[in-house]
């Protein structure tokens, strides 16, 4: 016996409405997937502690500065020459907010909190390893930041920096170079903004990497000293 017209109509539309809840459920639970592998709370990470190294190269670059420092003129142009063991001592008592940072105006933008930063930072092998937390300004968004891992290769020239990138993500999920680029230059803009870029550009003039992964750094001693001990002002 043949089914009727209005019984296979009814049978086809429930078909349809349990397809589309189906669906609607798949889109929900996989927009939640993302939400979850994008956003955070507001991630934070401990202070590296720093080292009896540390404290010995730090003195040890001091006394070596310090006079050509105080005996600069505005046209004066010094080099330092940092291997990535100092590389990473000078970050680590950046996050410490320690004297060294200090010569290069660290303003504590980046100040702990409870023994932690909302970043970190490392160097390895030329490259620049940064781990940071994005404010969406959407606090429903699981939280409203995304942690953002960032490896790129710093380069200074003629008052442009740019870090190119290597690898990046946002929260677990691989990002390519576009995006990761644009990423970069938005966070410059922000530390450009709350004046620790201009800063720093004030007193260095110029990084490069050489093939070792050892960082040369051009700085003006003459801005440093007028920057620390507000020489001529």
């Amino acid at each position: 016996m043949a089914k009727s017209p209005k019984k296979t109509a009814k049978s086809s539309k429930k078909t349809a409405a349990r397809g589309l809840a189906v669906l609607l459920i798949c889109l929900l639970g996989g927009l939640l997937l993302l939400l979850l592998l994008l956003f955070t709370g507001h991630p934070r990470y401990p202070v590296p502690e720093l080292t009896p190294g540390d404290w010995t190269f730090q003195a040890n670059l001091l006394m070596r500065e310090l006079p050509r420092i105080f005996r600069s003129e505005p046209e004066d142009r010094a080099t330092l020459h940092l291997t990535p063991e100092q590389v990473n001592s000078v970050l680590r008592f950046a996050a410490n907010g320690g004297n060294l940072a200090a010569m290069f105006q660290y303003t504590g933008a980046f100040a702990a909190v409870d023994d932690t930063l909302p970043f970190r930072a490392s160097y390895d092998q030329g490259d620049l390893d940064i781990a940071y937390a994005h404010d969406t300004g959407i606090p429903l968004l699981m939280g409203g930041f995304f942690p953002v891992r960032l490896r790129g290769r710093p380069e200074l020239e003629n008052g442009q920096l740019h870090i190119l990138p290597s690898a990046a993500q946002v929260g677990r999920i691989p990002i390519g170079a576009t995006m990761a680029d644009f990423i970069i230059r938005n966070a410059l803009k922000q530390l450009q903004n709350n004046g620790s870029l201009e800063k720093f550009l004030t007193v260095v003039e110029r990084i490069k990497v050489d093939d070792a992964g050892n960082l040369e750094l051009v700085y003006r001693p003459y801005e440093l000293n007028r920057l620390i001990f507000k020489r001529d002002q």
